[in-house]
Order: structure tokens, then sequence, then C-alpha cells
């Protein structure tokens, strides 16, 4: 079995307004690196671990081998993607491993989640599904026109995709206590969360990061931790998400006492 067992999160404390809200920018003397080093060092790392970035709107290169320099750990082996899905994907196969998400541009941060064979949230399911780019063919050049045709596609799929996970399980609709996420059309997501019949549990880790501002990667994986917080007592979580790149992904999780 794959397991949670710990997560941090690192944010700087300069802020600047992007649409009208104040969200962490790098001060002068941060950096990519900076934000990878912070959130990690407080994890009980060691060179077996595998660390997984997620570089989210970082166009620079930069190679995250320094930070593992930095920790101390040179022998870590490490993967680097665009896009959490692919990462997740991957972190849960090559245990121990750590998702590390890091974002320059404001709203700028940090997430590291520390996946095992033991923790406090037990993985139950997951699915990182392609399914609806491969048949469209379109010469729409519009952008958000295509992104609606997508998010079309989705909110029609999902819900069958995620009935097929939960009753894999033999689980029902009313176990599931707390809903994290992200989708870049916030609209899908509240759908999503009607459709499946999910309006008692707390959905608070979805819109909380929609309220300080954060998008992309880095709302997926903040999303993931506030859930984490709040998921205790045997509850059980979903976590879902689409951040634009033409997959979803969806992992079903029970967390532990603690």
């Amino acid at each position: 079995m794959v397991y949670i067992k710990s997560w941090d999160t690192y944010f700087p404390s300069n802020r600047v307004e992007v649409n009208g809200k104040p969200v962490p920018a790098l001060g002068r003397d941060e950096d990519e690196v900076t934000l990878s080093f912070e959130v990690l060092r407080r994890l009980n790392l060691t060179e077996s671990t595998h660390l997984v970035f997620v570089k989210d709107e970082i166009t620079n290169i930069i190679d995250f081998h320094i930070v593992a320099d930095l920790l101390e750990l040179p022998a870590m082996t490490i993967s680097v993607y665009d896009s959490i899905d692919d990462a997740l994907e991957q972190a849960l196969n090559v245990l121990p491993s750590v998702l590390v998400v890091v974002r320059a541009k404001p709203p700028a941060g940090s997430v590291a989640i520390e996946f095992g064979k033991k923790g406090v949230a037990e993985i139950l399911k997951y699915e990182v599904r392609k399914e609806f780019m491969g048949f469209i063919r379109t010469s729409v050049t519009d952008e958000r026109a295509f992104s609606d045709l997508v998010s079309d596609l989705t909110l029609s799929h999902l819900p069958s995709v995620l009935r097929k996970i939960i009753h894999s399980r033999g689980s029902k609709h009313r176990g599931i206590k707390v809903v994290s996420g992200y989708m870049y059309k916030p609209k899908v997501f509240q759908k999503m969360i009607s459709s499946l019949g999910l309006k008692n549990a707390d959905t608070s880790p979805v819109t909380e990061v929609l309220e300080e501002g954060f998008i992309g990667n880095l709302a997926a994986g903040l999303s993931l931790v506030k859930g984490l917080n709040k998921c205790t007592n045997s509850d059980k979580m979903l976590f879902m998400g689409d951040v634009n790149s033409g997959r979803v992904f969806l992992i079903f999780m029970r967390c532990k006492k603690r």
C-alpha cells in the first residue's frame, strides 16, 4: 500500500497584489532553489528518497540537484515535471518519494508531500486519466473556447470515472468527509461536487486556495495539504483536479487517527 507520510509548505513573506488580492512573492534574495530547500529541510529525508519536482510556470533552467546538495543528500534521485498529474503518477510509483511543487511567479511558494509504505493517510485508489484530448479534432484557435470544450468533456466523464473508483472499494459517497483539489474552472468543480452527491462533505480546502489567490499546480498541491490537515479519525478524503493539461487526477484515501 501507498501512504502519505508527511507534508509541509513554504511561502515567502513578501507580498504583491494580483487581481486585487495580496499574494506571496519572491524576495530579493529568493529563487526556486530557496523555495525548494525551505519546504524540504524539515522533512526526515534520506538519500533513498526520490524527489519529484513540479515546475509551476517556471521558465528558467534550474538544476534541482543543487537542492539535494544543500540538503546534504547529493545521491538523491530527482525527476522534474511541468504538471502535477504526471508528477503524482511518478511519486506514487517510486517510493519513498516526495512531491515538490515550486512556483516562483506570484502567487509564489512551495508544497512538499512525502509518500511511503507507512504513514497517516492510506491511498485506497488513484487514477490519472487522459481520455478527452485523443479524439478532439478542431480548428478552434480561441483558447477560452477550447478550454470550455475540454471542461464540458471533463464534467461529463469525470463523475462516472469517480463512481467506478469509489464502488471498486465498496464505498459510498457519504463516506467521503473531505474534498480537496483544483480545477482551472471553479464552477466545474462545484458542479462535480453536486453531481456526485457530496454537498455535505467539507470542501473548504478547495475554496480556501481560490480565496487566497492560488492557481495551477501550486493550488492543487496546497489544497491537498489543507485537506490532509482536516482529515482525521479514519475519515475518507477525495482529491481531484484538472490543471488544464488535458488530464484529470483522482486520489481516494483514508486518514488515520492522529
